[in-house]
């Protein structure tokens, strides 16, 4: 029998000797990398960031910045470097009690300095709202890790629904937050955009509502804020005078509460502009806003900038003259460079820095813009997205997911984070697909596929006549070998895994449908061969289209036309036979394992989230769970190769090989490599594998 080991294919670090770093190596120098967070140590304007969300500037002149895709935030220093402040890469609900950077987020967005000095964040993974006290320590000071919505307790509620309008901090379940600000007296006020309110931290440890009634829609003009309706409330900020502002979102108003607790709107209307609306400067209720997010005030000036996501455009309200000009960014989307600039894509955040300006996080420009005498300029992150083929070593990756092997040689790579599907060579790695601001193409459709745009991509499979099927969104594309792209007509909701038989047919499960879907190319016709459209757990050893599935992802095919199948909601591995029957061979009913699972039958085991499935040239199984890389042998045992291996009592982790976090996707390529994805820590780990 075969046993694989991963080994040492080029030097990485010493503490890992069992893997190589194929693509977006911590150690690149030259790539923007520098110490394996994307960039840290080097110039702010060579740094990646994933999904730029939240702006802070303390007392010494540095910039906070959180990445909610990546579950960081980073620091600008002064001298123009970049460093991770907080997050350790891997995506978690964290501990308190330990320092910033061996504190594991989600998803950090709305940042804050407070009154002494310390910095707020809300990790919208975990629904909590924490600081970085006094001691150097992380602290949750709000939620209760339970995420509220606006029909499940909300904002202030708690266990068993219902609303509140105040309840300990501690005890509150959080939505995600719009916006944070501290008021007059330093207390914290935040918004809840799924909530629809906006809420204040008080000294007694008590959130309290201050504005909105818990329902969405426009409504109380005039009225006490605790009655009127707010629409998904973003951005939060105070003038001079203590009124407060609130960009509501979907109403596309600036709102203001003055000091008698009373709501009126002072900028926007009912009718919401959009990129291609023409803006005009003018007086605040007669000018239309867009989708709203960031507000700042500016206290020299008495001038609030209103970040209009929908207009792509920072906006300036004159508070004296009460009028409404442009401020950054032209109304129209693409590529911003480290020149002086006119686009401002997304604006998300706004925050004034003493020496540099106006700081805006414009989010899918993955990008921190700083504006000074009316200059835009790129203060941190760079475009990611390949225009033209590059040395692999000066080639950063976001969020690698799907692989798979063309006929040339080749290995195409999906990238979640850039939008775009890459084709590496040894030597290079060029674009195949995606533009996130497409030219000439709005959908890309029956055009370029280098135009196109693809949102949210998933997986890829390679066929041998050169064409390429790529998922994204609800959407399954066809590329052909001349690389035009057009959409499978069939409507799916979340196409999950592909892969393509011996005859050249396209296999996609579908996890929304809960089924797995043949596509005949040449007959464009569609056909059920697993899956009763419920999800369930049922039919093994019977006819597979019978059979319940729930949420099936990533496929594979042997030579003899068996299909195996993560079908990830019942945890388990399926495999379906050339004459349509069904069965597990891989995991159980059993919650996941957290011990040793090498050598244990392969049906008896507990089973994460599977990420991926590979199939190599003997027979043996891959799969990797976002955590844990195994093999299954053709006799049905297992054995652990690289990942989570066990854990103890007190929660301690035992690693084979090294920890692989937020695996996402899994190639076993024609020259015997297994290639892995890694999305938490972005990059490609290469593993050759040999027999003993």
């Amino acid at each position: 029998m075969l046993r694989y080991l991963p080994y040492l294919l080029a030097t990485y670090l010493s503490a890992q000797p069992t893997t190589t770093v194929l693509l977006g190596s911590p150690g690149l120098e030259n790539g923007g990398l520098g110490s394996g967070r994307r960039g840290d140590g080097g110039p702010a304007t060579s740094a990646i960031l994933d999904a730029p969300w939240g702006l802070a500037v303390d007392h010494e002149g540095r910039t906070y910045v959180s990445e909610a895709n990546a579950g960081l935030i980073r620091r600008i220093l002064p001298t123009g470097e970049i460093e991770t402040y907080a997050g350790t890469g891997t995506r978690a609900d964290g501990r308190d009690g330990a320092s910033p950077s061996e504190t594991h987020l989600f998803s950090p967005t709305a940042l804050l300095i407070d009154a002494e000095g310390n910095l707020v964040f809300f990790d919208a993974g975990a629904c909590r709202l924490r600081r970085i006290n006094a001691e150097g320590l992380v602290q949750t000071i709000g939620g209760t890790g339970r995420c509220a919505g606006s029909t499940t307790g909300g904002l202030g509620g708690f266990p068993g629904g219902g609303f509140v309008r105040e309840r300990p901090a501690l005890e509150t379940d959080l939505g995600p937050i719009g916006g944070m600000v501290l008021d007059p007296t330093g207390r914290l006020v935040f918004s809840d955009e799924q909530a629809h309110v906006v809420r204040r931290l008080d000294s007694d440890g008590f959130i309290r509502t201050i504005a909105g009634s818990h329902s969405a829609g426009f409504y109380g003009d005039t009225l006490s804020a605790t009655s009127a309706q707010l629409n998904t409330p973003g951005g939060v900020a105070y003038d001079a005078e203590g009124n407060l502002y609130i960009a509501d979102g979907r109403n596309c108003r600036v709102r203001r509460v003055n000091a008698d607790g009373v709501i009126n709107t002072v900028a926007g209307r009912a009718v919401c502009a959009t990129r291609a609306s023409s803006f005009v400067n003018g007086a605040g209720t007669s000018t239309a806003l867009g989708r709203l997010q960031g507000l700042a005030y500016h206290a020299e000036t008495n001038v609030l900038l209103i970040a209009s996501a929908g207009q792509a455009r920072v906006i300036q309200f004159d508070l004296n003259l009460l009028r409404l000009t442009s401020y950054a960014g032209n109304g129209t989307l693409g590529r911003v460079d480290s020149t002086i600039a006119t686009r401002v894509n997304e604006p998300r955040s706004i925050a004034f820095h003493p020496t540099l300006g106006t700081l805006i996080t414009a989010q899918t420009a993955f990008q921190v813009l700083r504006v000074s005498d009316n200059q835009v300029q790129v203060l941190a992150g760079r475009w990611p997205q390949l225009d033209a083929p590059l040395p692999v070593q000066d080639v950063a990756l976001l969020q690698p997911s799907g692989f798979c092997s063309a006929p040339d040689g080749s290995t195409l790579i999906v990238d979640a984070g850039s939008e775009q599907v890459l084709r590496f060579r040894p030597d290079e790695l060029s674009p195949v697909v995606g533009a996130l601001y497409p030219t000439g193409f709005t959908s890309g459709d029956n055009g370029e596929a280098l135009q196109a745009s693809i949102n949210a991509p998933r997986r890829i499979a390679c066929a041998t006549n050169g064409e390429l099927y790529l998922s994204h969104g609800s959407q399954v594309r066809r590329i052909t070998a001349d690389g035009i792209i057009s959409t499978i007509t069939k409507s799916y909701v979340e196409p999950t895994g592909l892969a393509i038989d011996s005859e050249g047919r396209l296999l996609i499960a579908d996890a929304a449908s809960h089924q797995l879907i043949r596509y005949h190319p040449a007959a464009r016709t569609f056909t059920v061969i697993a899956g009763t459209g419920k999800a369930g757990f049922s039919g093994d050893d019977g006819p597979a289209i019978d059979a319940q599935l729930n949420s099936p992802g990533d496929l594979v095919l042997d030579p003899q036309g068996n299909i195996y199948l993560a079908d990830r909601g019942n945890r388990r591995v399926r495999l379906i036979s050339p004459d349509g029957q069904i069965k597990t061979i891989a995991g159980s009913q059993r919650e996941f394992t957290y011990g040793d699972i090498t050598g244990e039958p392969a049906t008896d085991i507990g089973l994460g989230r599977i990420a991926g499935l590979a199939l190599d040239a003997n027979s043996y199984l891959f799969i990797l769970e976002t955590e844990r890389l195994s093999s299954l042998s053709p006799d049905g045992q297992v054995n652990v190769l690289l990942g989570y291996l066990s854990e103890d009592d007190d929660g301690v982790v035992t690693y084979r090989g090294q920890s692989i976090p937020g695996a996402s996707g899994i190639l076993a390529s024609p020259t015997g490599h297994l290639f892995l994805a890694l999305q938490q820590d972005p990059r490609i780990l290469s593993l050759s594998l040999s027999p003993e």
